[in-house]
């Protein structure tokens, strides 16, 4: 038998339940309404996980490696139960997509859109948890955002952004800025780094693409006589701490 905690919403808010549900045979409770339980849980579950009996979600984390699925999460669900859970539901109205043109960076946020994206190729074939923090990282962004507050000093990681990530962060018991679970061998599967040698810009390329020949992005961003050699991703990452 298949037990375990169920938070239903109803008007006073989030209440545990218990809730027992039947075997995968189980025909009385299909995986629709395991799906439906683990969902209400808001802990960024998008597909049927299978847990112990004593699992209890009061105290789990969204990091939880159980959460791991083969199955291609949905942003947007992902979204609106960590607006829940974190943000009291203000950033109702952004939505999210995968971005397979964004390889700066692991997400982004643009104000003026109320739109979120992720980068595909960040993320592919890493831990669920990557994704999970670039989210949060970027519904901070959102969640100030709609609170009104500065764009400019918002978008530079100011003041507010730092204490609600500081929030974040406590809650799941991790950084969120951290990149320690990033498979890096595979990151490199998919994207390149490199910096130049005499101003130390770092530049991200698709694999395969040379940063040198890039004549365009060369005279408008890049006015410095050295010129790209590749890095590891990691170095990168050490770079911007």
């Amino acid at each position: 038998m298949y037990r375990t905690q169920a938070f239903i919403i109803d008007e006073s808010g989030l209440r545990p339940s218990e809730m027992a549900l039947g075997t995968r045979s189980s025909r009385r409770h299909n995986d629709l309404d395991r799906l439906t339980i683990q969902k209400q849980w808001n802990l960024g579950i998008t597909s049927e996980v299978d847990l112990p009996e004593d699992f209890d979600p009061s105290t789990a984390s969204p990091l939880d490696e159980r959460f791991n699925t083969e199955v291609k999460p949905d942003l947007g669900e992902m979204l609106r139960q960590f607006d829940i859970s974190y943000f009291q539901g203000k950033i109702k109205g952004y939505r999210i997509e995968w971005n397979a043109s964004l390889i700066t960076a692991y997400g982004r946020t643009n104000f003026s859109q109320n739109k979120i994206s992720i980068s595909k190729f960040r993320h592919q074939g890493q831990r669920r948890s990557v994704l999970v923090k670039s989210i949060l990282h970027q519904a901070i962004h959102a969640y100030l955002d709609k609170l009104g507050l500065n764009r400019r000093e918002n978008a530079a990681h100011g003041k507010d952004f730092k204490i609600e990530k500081s929030r974040i962060s406590k809650a799941l018991g991790e950084d969120i800025a951290s990149r320690d679970d990033v498979n890096w061998t595979q990151a490199e599967e998919f994207i390149s780094a490199h910096q130049c040698t005499k101003c130390k810009k770092i530049l991200y390329r698709r694999k395969g693409q040379d940063p040198n020949k890039v004549k365009p992005y060369t005279r408008v961003y890049h006015d410095c006589p050295g010129s790209f050699r590749p890095i590891k991703m990691m170095e990168t990452y050490r770079a911007k701490e």
